[in-house]
């Protein structure tokens, strides 16, 4: 019984309606399933569950039908004689997950119970363009589909540059350090890839990654800043990614510097910039960071991307900073970071280095995606 406000008294709480009880078990069947180490019979789900034996034969009737699960064989010698063994239909359909970096273009795609089923990885070389992404990306989800095997449910894409928050579209931008110019999934991708398709930057599905499964799982105001050829933040605000009006919320490489350039062109002016295009050239920034003594030039450079990460850490107040990129190799930069966040954040957050996983976000998302179109719980539903 519940009691109403103002009511003064008790009101009956109606039963939940029979087609909810059903979608209920149904859901905590197939977590069990979902779970298990492999197939497992109808009295291990009810064990696992705290279900009935009859509710959990009737919601695997009902499963079967629907094509979500399927019977595997028979099981003997155990107490209870023979009993047949049933898992999720992994084969019900796929998912696909799309990273496009400067280096190289991965495809991965993933059964519904979370299995691989194949890989493509093709290298890009360093003035790759459009069109050799367009191609690549082509190639390698021909190749990709084709061994996977089921239908495909949804798609996930990371793309290595500003991505319009609206159209998914990765921006065209003047200054940019992935010259892909202005490339739209949609139009690249088969028709198919295409019916159920979410389109981000790496920077944003590296986070996501470490939200879901790694250094920031629970934590909902983070800030993960990469560090690398191009500099660039992923801000997740109470639990949610926050893009800005057109997707280029994070850039930070474009923060006004001291010298009154953009972050990029003012560590460009301290050596460690490319003549050819707008970002920074790893290989000089190795050679400075990892000097036995540090220069005046390398305490400029570290100086200007610490300034730019305290700045953005004051502005927004996280609980957590976790910082990824090649330049998280050097101590120097992180030394100088939690320093400088001491010094000047009136509440400093947790500090921590993250891998990048941007291929790991897309297709977490992808596989969540995946199992919400046919009806199967997903891992990060139940985080």
């Amino acid at each position: 019984m519940a009691s109403t406000p103002g009511d003064g008294g008790p009101t009956p709480v109606a039963p939940p309606r029979p087609g909810v009880l059903a979608s209920l078990t149904d859901h905590h069947v197939l977590v069990a399933l979902r779970d298990a180490a492999g197939p497992i019979s109808r009295a291990e789900v009810a064990a696992a569950t705290g279900l009935s034996k009859p509710a959990v034969s009737t919601s695997a009737a009902r499963l079967l039908e629907r094509g979500l699960v399927h019977e595997v064989g028979v099981r003997t010698g155990r107490r209870g004689g023979v009993a047949t063994l049933v898992q999720i239909n992994a084969s019900r359909g796929h998912s696909l997950a799309l990273s496009v970096q400067p280096g190289a273009l991965e495809v991965e795609a993933r059964a519904l119970d979370g299995a691989v089923l194949a890989t493509a990885t093709t290298p890009l070389g360093p003035e790759a363009g459009r069109a050799a992404v367009v191609e690549g990306l082509r190639t390698a989800v021909v190749e990709v589909e084709a061994a996977a095997g089921s239908p495909l449910l949804a798609t996930a894409v990371s793309l290595a540059g500003p991505v319009d928050a609206r159209t998914g579209v990765l921006l065209d931008l003047e200054r940019e350090a992935f010259r892909a110019g202005h490339l739209d999934p949609r139009e690249v991708l088969p028709p198919e890839a295409t019916d159920c398709l979410v389109v981000d930057n790496d920077v944003n599905w590296a986070a996501v990654h470490e939200h879901r499964s790694g250094a920031a799982r629970g934590v909902d105001d983070v800030v993960y800043v990469y560090v690398g050829a191009g500099i660039g933040a992923a801000l997740l605000l109470g639990g949610r990614l926050y893009r800005g009006r057109g997707g280029l919320g994070g850039e930070i490489g474009y923060l006004r510097s001291t010298r009154s350039l953009d972050l990029t062109q003012a560590l460009g002016h301290c050596g460690i910039g490319r003549a050819d295009q707008y970002g920074l050239d790893l290989a000089a920034v190795e050679r400075l960071l990892a000097a036995p003594e540090l220069t005046e030039q390398a305490r400029e450079v570290v100086d200007l991307v610490v300034t730019a990460v305290v700045n953005l850490t004051v502005a927004l107040n996280p609980s957590a900073l976790l910082v990824a990129g090649p330049w998280t190799r050097h101590e120097v930069l992180l030394t100088e970071l939690g320093g400088a966040l001491e010094r000047f954040c009136l509440d400093p957050p947790e500090v921590a280095t993250a891998p990048f996983s941007p291929l790991g976000g897309a297709g977490a998302e992808a596989h969540r995606l995946a199992c919400q179109r046919v009806g199967l719980p997903a891992a990060a539903e139940l985080a």
